[in-house]
């Protein structure tokens, strides 16, 4: 039995954890929640019968103090941008794994955060389905034998025509796909979510941005790709379902029961490449691990405050790249070493957009 401490409760990975969560009463017992939305977070902790934090605001001394009085084995953090870092860096003093949903620890952290999970001799279990994937192949096979890791992408509703100043917010949200919130879903519009991915991937699993590969791959059924130096290649198919990434990321191998329903064998898979230059979002996070230091994050961080932009109607769609290439243009060149340092950089990229718009 695993006691699991939520965090995010309402977003897109909590509400499928939480949907699927009586599916496993032998394997998994809801130790605690924090969240942001109060009336639905009641209910919840009310029929699990657990306590629960409503977070308004940056209460860390409040979190901490909750945190400190829950007995529980691993933390699923389903908080969604950049906050999940503070928690997730919190997290580490306790000494439990952490089941990461909150892909934006890992971007804004980085190479901080990652040290500083395994001196304490934390295990940091990617969430997002592909690094999942490339989780379960990596230590299927082995990283030594491992050249190239692939990450699929399902195009987002744009992919064949691109983007433009007329496409809405409603456009934007029409994933052909997948089922997510507003802000992961524009993402995956401009394709910055694969961008994203593309450097937690770097980050994971120390893998030089050359040896990741992107491609299309609408059907999003394979999540990843492996290519071993000896010419092999393997993948992990499943549904678009994410209640397969992240119960795998809280049971590992220990549950025999099917997670997630199997794809209808045979069907057919269309693999496609990406334009560079018309996918500028993805093709700006290659650039941002190239230059090192602080560009991922704060090519996370334009990407969020410029993304918000759009979503509350400020700015077309097609800026979103334009403020993320003008932020990378800018001196991000020392690595930080601590939140303070991350969030100041993150206020630093906020100005410079600003006066952009």
């Amino acid at each position: 039995m695993r006691r699991v401490l939520l965090l995010g409760a309402t977003g897109s990975i909590g509400t499928t954890f939480l949907n699927n969560l009586d599916k496993f009463p032998d394997y998994i017992q809801l130790a605690g929640i924090v969240s942001y939305q109060s009336a639905e977070t009641e209910r919840i902790a009310e029929k699990y019968h657990v306590p629960y934090l409503l977070m308004k605001g940056r209460k860390i001394r409040d979190f901490t103090s909750f945190v400190s009085s829950l007995d529980f084995d691993i933390t699923l953090n389903a908080v969604s941008g950049s906050e999940g870092l503070i928690y997730s860096d919190i997290l580490l003093e306790f000494g439990k794994d952490i089941a990461q949903a909150n892909k934006e620890t890992i971007v804004l952290g980085g190479d901080y955060f990652l040290e500083k999970a395994k001196k304490s001799d934390i295990r940091i279990i990617p969430v997002d389905s592909e690094h999942s994937a490339i989780n379960t192949l990596i230590n299927a096979h082995g990283k030594e034998n491992v050249d190239r890791i692939i990450i699929t992408c399902s195009g987002g509703p744009f992919f064949r025509c691109g983007l433009n100043e007329k496409i809405t917010l409603k456009d934007a949200l029409a994933h052909p796909t997948w089922n997510m919130g507003a802000g992961i879903t524009v993402d995956s519009a401009t394709l910055a979510n694969k961008g994203l991915e593309v450097i937690e991937a770097s980050y994971l699993f120390s893998f030089p941005p050359d040896k990741i590969s992107v491609v299309i791959h609408p059907e999003s059924k394979i999540h990843s790709i492996v290519e071993l130096r000896n010419g092999g290649m393997y993948l992990e198919e499943s549904m678009p379902d994410m209640a397969f990434p992240i119960f795998k990321a809280l049971l590992g191998d220990d549950v025999k029961e099917k997670i997630a329903r199997t794809p209808n064998f045979p069907h057919s898979l269309t693999f496609l490449p990406w334009d560079k230059e018309k996918w500028k979002m993805l093709s700006l996070s290659y650039l941002s691990l190239e230059k090192g230091g602080f560009y991922p994050g704060a090519y996370m961080a334009a990407n969020e405050y410029a993304r918000n932009l759009f979503i509350g109607g400020e700015i077309p769609i097609t800026r979103i790249p334009e403020f993320a290439d003008i932020v990378l243009s800018h001196d991000f060149s020392r690595r930080a070493e601590s939140t303070e340092e991350i969030f100041h950089n993150i206020e630093n990229v906020k100005k410079i957009i600003k006066k952009e718009i």
